[in-house]
């Protein structure tokens, strides 16, 4: 999995810091994005990521709003998604938004890097 582009669209700097620490230690490719907006930016410009975590709640576009994006758009709607976030509806919110898979925060490195793996793993 070495250099396999990772997004990660977090508002809370330390926890995306903190994150992508841990997946660059793993060998993935790691670029952040404070929001919703600023994570389709990123897809704009840059090459398409392997996967997208993706927080729930988060100003300006919150990961609902950022789903409903990537499904509008031809050359997004297959990027996997795993929802992160503290939402005690994460089940829920996965499945709604139809999202590859769902982590809660706080989570044990072990449980990000292993959904992480099988996510870029696992053919779109």
């Amino acid at each position: 999995m070495i250099d396999t582009p990772i997004l990660i669209v977090e508002d809370e700097d330390d926890t995306a810091y903190a994150v992508g620490e841990l997946l660059a230690r793993a060998g993935f490719a790691v670029n952040h994005a404070s929001n919703g907006l600023a994570g389709l930016d990123y897809l704009r410009s840059h090459e398409r990521p392997a996967m997208i975590l993706l927080d729930w709640s988060m100003p300006l576009m919150n990961g609902r709003q950022m789903m409903q994006a990537l499904q509008a758009e031809p050359e997004w709607r297959n990027i996997p998604v795993v929802l992160f976030t503290a939402d005690p509806d994460a089940k829920k919110r996965a499945l709604e938004i139809r999202a590859a898979g769902y982590l809660k925060k706080p989570c044990a490195a072990f449980d990000l890097l292993t959904i992480v793996d099988n996510t870029v793993r696992s053919p779109s």
